[in-house]
């Protein structure tokens, strides 16, 4: 052998010692530092493996939306009588309650003695006109004589306007 070193082998030395200074030195990853729910990258903190419930997707609930409240539906017997007072401010207005059905009967004009009365059932259909002054030779008809005997059940004015002789009487708020 030669006293002269081989090129070849002096770069496999200085390949092999690189090698090994690499990885005597090479820094250690540690897995905390790659762990995805670490939040601080300077500050490393221990975490426990996720569990089965961590991975499952969190789903909150929508809200369901607060209905607005309506205003209640108009009662139809207070609309119908509520324009009956309307058409008649000087007339009034009583309920009668014949055979178990609420009817109402109508004076357009209080104090005319030959007005007569008309009466209503509850949805402002009309029954009929009665107590009107008639010739002697008159015969009463079917809407007549029902008006008549539903007008002989009346127990409540329910509209009375007032007029100096007597106080006003308004009981479902309807003027």
């Amino acid at each position: 052998m030669s006293s002269k070193t081989n090129p070849i082998v002096i770069i496999l030395l200085l390949i092999a010692i690189a090698l090994l200074a690499y990885i005597a030195f090479k820094p250690k990853i540690n897995v905390q530092d790659i762990n995805p729910y670490n939040t601080s990258s300077d500050q490393i903190q221990p975490t426990t493996n996720p569990t089965e419930e961590d991975q499952q997707p969190v789903v909150t609930p929508t809200p369901t939306p607060t209905p607005t409240p309506q205003p209640p539906a108009p009662d139809p017997k207070i609309t119908f009588l509520k324009g009956l007072v309307a058409q008649y401010r000087t007339g009034s207005v009583k309920e009668c309650l014949y055979q178990g059905n609420t009817f109402f009967v109508s004076n357009p004009y209080v104090g005319m003695a030959d007005g007569g009365v008309t009466a209503y059932d509850e949805t402002g259909i009309k029954v009929g006109s009665c107590g009107a002054f008639y010739p002697s030779d008159h015969v009463a008809t079917s809407e007549e004589m029902a008006c008549s005997a539903i007008s002989k059940t009346c127990t409540q004015t329910i509209y009375y306007p007032e007029n100096g002789l007597q106080p006003g009487v308004d009981i479902y708020n309807l003027n």
